[in-house]
C-alpha cells in the first residue's frame, strides 16, 4: 500500500527478470525495489525483515473549543516558536493546551474585526506506540462536513495537528483507509470528540442547590416525614 499496486508490479517484474534462475538474497530484492522505486527502501525492510518492532499508531487525544483571542497578556508566548499547524512540535503534549500553545501553533486572527464569525480551536494528537516507524495518514472531520487529510512520517513519538475553523472538530482517524496492514491494534486508530457536558453539569448544580434549600426548611422535612 505504500508503493501502490502498479509500482509493486513493476518491482516484481524487474526482480524476476534480473534474478531468474539465480540465487538472489533478500538484500538483492531490497536493492532492486529501491532502484525501481527511486527511493532507498532499507528503512522499511530493515524493520520488517531484520527487526522485531511493533507497528502501532494511535489517536491519543482530540479536542475542540471556542477560540477567544486577546484575553490578557501571555508572558510565555515566544514568537520565535511559531510553527505551521502541519509541522507542529514533537514534544509530548500536555493534558491541556495553554494559550501559549494555541498562539504558537495557529495563524493569529485579527481580533479587531468585530463581525468575525465564531471560530473553534481544535487539535489532534497522534502517538507512535511501537518501535516500527512507518508513514501514516490522518483524516480529520469537522461539524460542517469539511474533511482534511494530513500525512505524518511517523518517525517521532508524537505529532500535533492544530486547526482554527468555523466549525467544531467531530472526529479524527489515523490510517483511515486501513492501508497499514501491519498495525498491531486497529481499535486505537480513531477518536470522536465527546459532547460537552456543561449543560448537564449546570442542571446538576441547580438540582443540588434546590435540594439543599428544601432540606433546610422545617416544613418540607415535616411533610417528608409524614409520607414516610
Amino acid at each position: 500500500n505504500y508503493l501502490g499496486q502498479e509500482k509493486m508490479l513493476e518491482v516484481m517484474r524487474a526482480y524476476v527478470a534480473r534474478w531468474r534462475f539465480k540465487h538472489p538474497t533478500s538484500r538483492d530484492f531490497i536493492n532492486t525495489a529501491s532502484e525501481v522505486v527511486g527511493e532507498d527502501l532499507s528503512w522499511f525492510f530493515d524493520q520488517a525483515l531484520y527487526g522485531n518492532g511493533v507497528l502501532d499508531y494511535s489517536v491519543d487525544r482530540v479536542f475542540t473549543r471556542v477560540y477567544e483571542p486577546d484575553r490578557g497578556v501571555d508572558f510565555d508566548y515566544n514568537p520565535a516558536e511559531f510553527v505551521h499547524p502541519a509541522h507542529a512540535g514533537e514534544s509530548p503534549p500536555g493534558m491541556e493546551d495553554s494559550l501559549a500553545d494555541s498562539l504558537a501553533e495557529i495563524t493569529p486572527v485579527d481580533s479587531s474585526d468585530a463581525d468575525a464569525e465564531k471560530r473553534y480551536y481544535s487539535g489532534v494528537n497522534l502517538r507512535r506506540l511501537g518501535e516500527f516507524k512507518f508513514p501514516v495518514e490522518l483524516r480529520v472531520e469537522f461539524e460542517d462536513g469539511e474533511v482534511i487529510r494530513e500525512t505524518w512520517d511517523g518517525k517521532d513519538l508524537w505529532k500535533k495537528f492544530r486547526y482554527l475553523k468555523p466549525a467544531r472538530l467531530v472526529s479524527a482517524s489515523v490510517d483511515p483507509d486501513n492501508k497499514v496492514v501491519m498495525d498491531a491494534n486497529f481499535t486505537n486508530n480513531s477518536k470522536v470528540v465527546e459532547p460537552a457536558a456543561a449543560g448537564i453539569n449546570k442542571l446538576s448544580v441547580r438540582w443540588l442547590f434546590w435540594m439543599q434549600f428544601l432540606l433546610d426548611q422545617p416544613e418540607f422535612l415535616n411533610l417528608f416525614s409524614f409520607f414516610l
